[in-house]
């Protein structure tokens, strides 16, 4: 009988001392939720865990991970009559990491889950943010988890970021802005971004809202010099482009008439088109061949061809099988008038050379400032006053 005792005995301390071993050999990192409560606040709190978050869904375990932190936090509120708290430190700390660790993995599922649909409303992700953000300042998630609660503070705020550039672009007023917008859409073609049905629209049609507002602000510039220069610019900067096309080219037709150019042909059987583009669809099939050397009335431009008035027929060639010339001379007025360098009055830009064009003489005309023509004269480009000079437009007749 003793002796049987003596192997239970043994047999109890042997499996205490496994046991122990077991618990302090457990690897680093293993969650509050498999180890034993070891008080009984610890314990209720351990069965709120199981009945209310282990195995539910978001919605439902988020509601019971609340409810769980504000009865921990009510518990500790409370002092005793001798002064001491309720809890210790340590209960709070092992209750509140049972809790966190058994909703993280819900949290991460239903993020995921989330984010890979196409559309979200700002209820879900104020929500989804606000309750990321409540587990970061915890100060529990390390690692992985740490950089996942982060990400979807990120991703929340990285999509209405985006959707601030896209709505910037519909009002973007230049160039520069509008090429910038460019290069903020990148930033935010991404996923789980792009997973968003609305947003991956708006980020691909960015650029173009951008520069379709550039283009309706460069046309309701009422000056036509400056309406012109901006428009060379916006081509320089965006090259072939539909929005140029569609919104700029008749504000070009206008800016045209004031430098006065003719459209010559440059080919035979040459097709006049309705619309600036080759395709067999828009060929205008009446007898429209204009003959080779023809001269055409210039209306404008696009990026590839010239809009023309031709037998009663506004019509579009392309510049491949066209050039435009100026059909503008400047009439000097005056006896041993002065061509300059620059269209300025000072002794130094004078051009000396003995090219004192005669009173009454044309002279090719290039452009002009507010107070000089620009001209071509015996191969010299020079500048004359409008003192002494006036512009006209010669016929074709005499072209």
């Amino acid at each position: 009988m003793g002796r049987n005792i003596k192997i239970a005995l043994i047999a109890i301390v042997l499996l205490g001392i496994i046991a122990t071993i077991v618990f302090f050999i457990k690897p680093p990192g293993k969650s509050v939720e498999e180890r034993i409560a070891a008080t009984p606040f610890e314990k209720e709190i351990e069965n709120k865990v199981f009945a209310g978050i282990k195995g539910q869904d978001y919605d439902a375990a988020t509601t019971a991970f609340y409810n769980i932190l504000d009865t921990i936090a009510t518990e500790a509120s409370i002092v005793n009559q001798g002064g001491s708290k309720q809890l210790t430190k340590d209960e709070v700390k092992n209750c509140k990491k049972y809790a966190f660790s058994a909703y993280l993995p819900i949290v991460d599922q239903y993020q995921e889950m989330f984010f890979g649909r196409s559309s979200w409303t700002d209820q879900e992700l104020s929500a989804l943010k606000s309750r990321a953000q409540n587990l970061l300042d915890m100060k529990i998630a390390e690692g992985d988890d740490e950089s996942m609660l982060a990400s979807i503070v990120k991703n929340v705020n990285d999509y209405y970021a985006a959707w601030k550039v896209i709505n910037g672009a519909k009002t973007c007023s230049t160039i520069a802005a509008a090429k910038n917008i460019s290069e903020q859409v990148k930033r935010y073609e991404r996923p789980p971004l792009t997973n968003n049905a609305s947003l991956q629209a708006g980020l691909s049609n960015a650029f173009d809202d951008a520069k379709t507002s550039v283009a309706k602000i460069i046309a309701s510039v009422q000056d036509i010099q400056h309406r012109k220069e901006l428009i060379d610019r916006y081509k320089e900067a965006f090259g072939n482009d539909a929005v140029y096309d569609n919104l700029l080219a008749d504000y070009d037709y206008e800016i045209s008439i004031e430098y006065e150019t003719v459209v010559v042909v440059d080919g035979v059987d040459v097709r006049l088109r309705r619309s600036p583009v080759i395709n067999n669809a828009n060929i205008i099939t009446e007898n429209l061949h204009p003959a080779n050397g023809a001269y055409l009335t210039y209306l404008g431009e696009t990026y590839d061809f010239y809009k023309v008035r031709y037998k009663g027929y506004i019509a579009y060639i392309s510049k491949q099988y066209s050039h435009a010339v100026n059909r503008s001379v400047v009439i000097v007025d005056g006896v041993n008038v002065r061509l300059r360098k620059s269209p300025s009055l000072n002794n130094s830009n004078i051009i000396i050379a003995p090219i004192h064009p005669d009173n009454g003489e044309q002279l090719e005309y290039l452009g002009e400032t507010s107070d000089f023509y620009k001209v071509r004269y015996k191969s010299y480009e020079a500048y004359i006053s409008k003192q002494f000079s006036h512009k006209i437009q010669k016929t074709i007749n005499n072209y």
